[in-house]
């Protein structure tokens, strides 16, 4: 799945088809009339189809992820495997969210049939059951090692797939730095020619809230060193308006440590578009507004500049973006 929108959260469910009505007849109801059209035509979301994600943002998991609803920001990459219980045509539905805790600056809070899905007969095989079945069938073809063969068998009988994670785990790592990360939409500042900041002009990121700038290309103020693990910690300013912002950086992909909001960690959370998410790598995450991310990075072998931006483009366009610089370990 890739959401293709420039400023939009969709929230993705799969339900049965249970109305009659033709894909030219569904064509015809347009934005007001969808959550109508989805109640008449869609089975009810407590029997949404399965979904199992086993890698995000092109990453593969350590561990294989059951869930009913996949929720995508803008950047945002998800491989999901899905085994459908029967034959027939079946909804993909964007459900409704909380657009002022989880979605993106243009997002809308009503519902809408994305497409259908004509599914043919098949096994009877229950849908995790499926999923684990195509996963060891894949690696059968792989002709690997007998004894690795046989560990992938047992850990992939479990939605284990962690010979297949491309970085190892940071959690335990010791941390050499820590960088904060704050993003606001209007405590920005322009760097004057004296190097001091100016006023408030826009939207910007920065470290605390009274170094929030907007993106100079020539600005290496976070420049990172080669061979380190650096602790990033992501918010929101509190700088009104207070909306939620996907975080992306390029070369380097982080491991997401805790995402906390009032003492609770949200990926221990079901209901929270974070669960699951702890020990997962990814290069783009929603920072909601009233959270704080904890994530880590490693830096191993890529030494030079590039950048890191909210993912949502017209706020990227206008400061929401900072030069990143990686540089070997020296006397300077």
């Amino acid at each position: 799945l890739i959401p293709g929108g420039v400023a939009d959260t969709v929230k993705v469910s799969i339900r049965k088809q249970i109305g009659k009505a033709s894909l030219a007849e569904l064509a015809k109801v347009g934005a007001e009339g969808q959550d109508a059209l989805i109640a008449k035509q869609c089975a009810p979301s407590n029997q949404a189809v399965p979904q199992f994600e086993i890698a995000a943002d092109g990453l593969t998991r350590d561990k294989m992820l059951e869930r009913a609803t996949t929720i995508m920001q803008p950047g945002y990459r998800s491989d999901i495997l899905v085994s459908f219980p029967e034959a027939g045509s079946y909804c993909v539905i964007d459900e409704s969210i909380n657009v002022a805790q989880q979605g993106v600056e243009g997002s809308v809070d009503r519902r809408q049939l994305l497409f259908i899905v004509e599914v043919a007969a098949g096994p009877k095989i229950a849908p995790r059951q499926a999923v684990i079945n195509q996963l060891l069938k894949g690696a059968g073809n792989l002709q690997l090692d007998p004894a690795l063969d046989e560990r992938l068998s047992v850990n992939l009988r479990n939605g284990v797939l962690s010979e297949f994670k491309p970085h190892d785990s940071l959690l335990a790592a010791k941390i050499d730095n820590v960088q904060p990360l704050l993003f606001s939409l209007t405590a920005g500042r322009d760097r004057l020619p004296d190097g001091k900041l100016g006023p408030p002009v826009g939207a910007g990121v920065g470290r605390t809230p009274d170094t929030i700038r907007r993106f100079h290309a020539n600005d290496f103020e976070r420049t990172l060193v080669l061979g380190d693990t650096d602790q990033w910690v992501l918010k929101v300013d509190n700088t009104k308006p207070v909306i939620g912002h996907p975080f992306h950086i390029h070369v380097n992909p982080f491991e997401i440590e805790s995402v906390m909001k009032g003492g609770v960690d949200l990926t221990q959370d079901p209901t929270s578009e974070y669960f699951g998410m702890k020990g997962v790598f990814k290069d783009t995450l929603f920072v909601e507004p009233n959270v704080e991310v904890t994530a880590r990075s490693h830096y191993e072998r890529y030494i030079g500049d590039f950048v890191l931006h909210c993912h949502i483009l017209n706020h990227e366009d206008v400061g929401m973006m900072e030069m990143v610089r990686i540089a070997d370990r020296g006397p300077d």
